[in-house]
């Protein structure tokens, strides 16, 4: 059963539900004024001033590390939770905004326009109710009774009553030395995202129908909400990468054999305990995958994981024990992999560096409504790169350990190493560097008031006249995707991507091979293979370009006139006139422990579907 505390040294009665009222103070004030310097020349500016207060509950307990857990921080295994803000206020939020319209000729038919502003996001509300304030050590507590049931007891004799009186929700604010858990944490330093925005745009009038447009638009992101976890192993300071590699070469290592003499986990062997060297030799990935010398293995050892190697011993327990370290017994430091051991699982930190940039050139030309004739096509030659693509919201670090056989896409979005973050900087998952788009609507020239049978009577006109086709279509470069290598290289955190030879980011493309769709043929896929134990892709994050889409809708209507003020529409519509196939690579196919790596499973892109053609009538009134 579980209790929650009212304060530092009661619970209130079991099935009290947990309602937590938090809070999230926000004052903004904002001030604007045009000037129209000349009669062809304006200027706006502005002023936004924005106090965003820290989280707060007004009838509840806002609990957090009394030391800052963050990396580079000083390593701990007795930091306690209490009361305080989670970060500081912030009062200095000014955000200035600055704009002009300019037409240089005076004539009307050209338009200069440019803009700044420098824009705040707010926090994400979902992580902090979700990660934070339910979850701080000393808010909750479960209770369970295993005696009841063991001594003979009965349902039909009543529930065993459970209490939490034992206890001060104060005791459970200092956490155990160790403990395989997890915990999530808000950086004390956290600040809000800003965002600088800037564009310039030129617009012309070409003739009296025709307008050509060409803008510049710019994006920087700084300080943006994103997360880590603290408590990613440590394999080159301590040494172990050196441990490692021995254990890989000579199959043995006696500092291993150290480190994990008397672990729980160690097997009998015909009467002998295996050794840790032996332990680590038979753990295996999720798959087999790739070496750079060509050969194959799903052994954890041969296949390079060397991250993931280093957290199985830091969560080793003593044998005969449930929560004494077990380097500690065998004389180690209790630090010697994670820096806050009392909880190895992960200690998620929710912080504000990441960054992002995104540059577009936009070239538009449309036509106005004339003669039955509007269209409107674009071009667009786009970069977004950033460091992660998505706020952290129900996952803060989106782990992708060496047992993972679909890490997903959504990983490569977790720092790969917290001492080197710009290795995450590459394209954006929404990257898309071409983008081609427009429509047209052209009216028949056939009918009363048309270019051909204006003169025609009612019935012609009825019959003949009315008609309309209009399209829609789109072209859009591949997005980037990031090729996993199935081993944890670098962090027990994320996988390592994959290295590959001789590869440039249009390697692939969607073929038949052996009947089914691939997107690198076996040629392509030999290039990938594994990085070396402590060594990084040499491609790294979102490299390769995936397919490209298509698509054309058209549409074929007659309106029949009945009156002036009642008309029946008909309308033809083929959606996917072409019916061309928007392919994308599943995440289980983007992993090199997958048998199906590099193949396409007719997944297509949401959004897009086969040819399908329909019928629709309205009736106008």
């Amino acid at each position: 059963q579980g209790f929650v505390a009212t304060d530092d040294t009661t619970f209130a009665p079991g099935s009290t539900p947990f309602l937590y009222d938090a809070r999230y103070p926000e004052y903004d004030f904002f001030g604007q004024d045009t000037w129209k310097l000349r009669p062809n020349l304006t200027l706006d500016l502005g002023l936004r001033w924005e106090v965003r207060l820290s989280p707060r509950a007004p009838n509840d307990i806002v609990l957090r590390p009394e030391q800052r857990l963050a990396a580079g921080e000083p390593p701990t295994n007795s930091f306690r939770f209490g009361e305080g803000k989670l970060y500081d206020d912030t009062y200095k939020q000014f955000a200035p905004s600055v704009g002009f319209a300019w037409d240089p000729f005076g004539t009307g038919k050209t338009s200069v326009r440019g803009n700044y502003r420098l824009a705040y996001d707010r926090t994400n509300t979902f992580v902090f109710s979700s990660f934070i304030f339910q979850s701080a050590p000393g808010l909750t507590r479960s209770v369970t009774n295993e005696s009841f049931g063991r001594s003979g007891g009965l349902l039909r004799q009543g529930l065993p009553v459970l209490s939490s009186n034992d206890v001060t929700p104060l005791q459970f604010r200092q956490p155990a030395p160790f403990s395989t858990n997890s915990l999530t944490v808000v950086d004390p330093n956290l600040t809000y995202p800003r965002t600088h925005q800037y564009s310039i745009s030129f617009q012309r009038e070409i003739g009296r129908k025709i307008v050509l447009e060409v803008n510049y638009i710019g994006r920087q992101g700084r300080n943006l909400f994103g997360g880590y976890d603290a408590n990613q192993v440590d394999i080159t300071n301590n040494g172990f990468i050196n441990d490692f590699n021995e254990l890989r070469t000579t199959g043995n290592s006696a500092r291993i054999n150290a480190l994990l003499a008397g672990d729980a986990r160690l097997q009998l062997v015909n009467g002998v305990r295996e050794t840790g060297s032996q332990f680590l030799r038979r753990q295996t990935l999720a798959g087999t995958v790739t070496l750079a010398d060509g050969t194959r293995t799903s052994n954890l050892v041969a296949g390079g994981g060397v991250a993931h190697a280093a957290f199985l011993i830091a969560q080793g327990v003593r044998s005969g024990t449930t929560n004494s370290p077990n380097i500690v017994a065998n004389g180690f430091s209790p630090f010697l992999y994670q820096p806050y051991p009392q909880f190895t699982g992960a200690v998620n930190v929710i912080d504000s560096n990441d960054r992002s940039r995104y540059n577009a050139l936009e070239i538009q030309l449309s036509r106005r409504f004339s003669d039955g004739l509007s269209f409107q096509g674009s071009y667009t030659l786009a970069k977004s790169e950033d460091t992660r693509s998505f706020d952290p919201t129900f996952a803060v670090a989106n782990r992708a350990a060496s047992g993972a056989t679909n890490p997903g896409q959504s990983a490569a979005n977790t720092p790969f190493d917290i001492r080197n973050r710009d290795l995450n900087y590459a394209r954006s998952d929404f990257d898309r560097r071409h983008a081609l788009q427009g429509y047209a609507v052209y009216e028949l020239p056939f009918g009363q008031g048309r270019r051909f049978g204006r003169d025609w009577n009612r019935a012609a006109d009825f019959l003949l006249g009315g008609f309309q086709i209009a399209s829609v279509v789109r072209w859009y470069s591949g997005r980037p995707f990031t090729i996993f290598s199935g081993a944890n290289t670098l962090s027990q955190v994320v996988q390592t991507p994959a290295s590959c030879r001789d590869c440039s980011p249009d390697l692939g493309s969607v073929v038949l091979e052996n009947g089914q769709n691939a997107f690198f043929v076996a040629d392509q896929r030999s290039r990938f293979f594994v990085p070396a134990p402590g060594e990084f892709s040499n491609v790294g994050r979102n490299f390769f370009t995936g397919p490209p889409l298509f698509n054309l809708d058209i549409t074929l209507a007659k309106r029949f006139r009945f009156d002036e003020t009642r008309n029946l529409e008909l309308r033809l519509e083929a959606q996917n006139a072409t019916n061309t196939p928007a392919f994308t690579v599943a995440d289980a196919n983007l992993v090199l422990t997958s048998t199906n790596f590099g193949q396409v499973f007719g997944s297509t892109v949401p959004g897009t579907l086969s040819r399908k053609v329909q019928i629709a009538a309205k009736f106008n009134f």
